[in-house]
């Protein structure tokens, strides 16, 4: 099995306008995510850590799936409501790109990483949680599988469609995406939505996959969340409260 593991990282000595007290919060959980990573990369093919710089720059109206919501402001506060930052395009486009360029036709498992993003796994196991994803995923013909248990963000009667599949569920949309499997075989079909945007145009990352992947393809969750973020600052909200840290 050719499995490969995306890491989507911030370049840790660019920080653009980001104040030093937050950027250094930012870097220091991104290391301690890296430093996980790079302790178990050994089980899989190859281990990618694909940097970007944190985007302040780019806010693109046009193509954006909720432009009433985009927030052009730097000042680096929540404000009210739900809001597009110049955060969610920098990591939506990272993802993005970390999917174009990576996901080869090679590959069987591309295994999207967060940033921030650890579990409390060894390597052994969870390169066999990674296999027991992928072996269910045969049986249901599931494209992509999500490391995180399932939340339904978005209201609605969602949890009447969720399907227990032993240590997984089969879900109507994908929810928090902390870590990502997506199998050979939505190679093409996912290249070629992120090369338009999708039906949706661009948004966080999440939603995005939620909003283009609903009822379309067979998903899989974890029943149990197996995956969590560490705490610090985030560049996306503003804030040091990540919505899925360690329970």
């Amino acid at each position: 099995m050719n499995i490969k593991l995306v890491h989507i990282l911030l370049d840790p000595n660019d920080p653009q306008d980001i104040p030093k007290e937050n950027w250094e919060s930012t870097v220091k959980k991104q290391k301690g995510s890296r430093d996980y990573w790079e302790s178990v990369k050994h089980k899989f093919t190859s281990y990618i850590p694909r940097y970007s710089v944190v985007n302040r720059t780019e806010l693109p109206v046009e193509n954006c799936a909720q432009p009433n919501i985009i927030n052009p402001s730097k000042e680096l506060k929540t404000g009210g409501g739900p809001m597009l930052s110049y955060g969610h395009y920098g990591c939506y486009k990272s993802n993005k790109l970390g999917i174009l360029e990576n996901f080869t036709e090679d590959v069987d498992i591309l295994m999207l990483i967060g940033g921030d993003v650890v579990t409390d796994m060894s390597a052994d196991d969870l390169y066999d949680k990674v296999m027991e994803a992928y072996n269910i995923a045969q049986l249901c013909d599931a494209r992509m599988a999500n490391f995180d248990e399932p939340i339904y963000m978005s209201g609605g009667e969602w949890w009447k469609m969720s399907i227990p599949l032993g240590n997984w569920v089969k879900v109507p949309h994908f929810m928090v995406g902390n870590i990502i499997l997506i199998f050979k075989s939505e190679r093409e079909n996912i290249i070629n939505k992120l090369k338009t945007d999708g039906k949706s145009g661009w948004h966080s990352f999440d939603i995005w996959l939620a909003w283009n992947y609903h009822d379309t393809v067979t998903l899989l969750t974890s029943k149990e969340q197996l995956a969590y973020q560490l705490e610090g600052y985030s560049v996306l909200d503003y804030n040091e409260d990540n919505l899925n840290v360690k329970k």
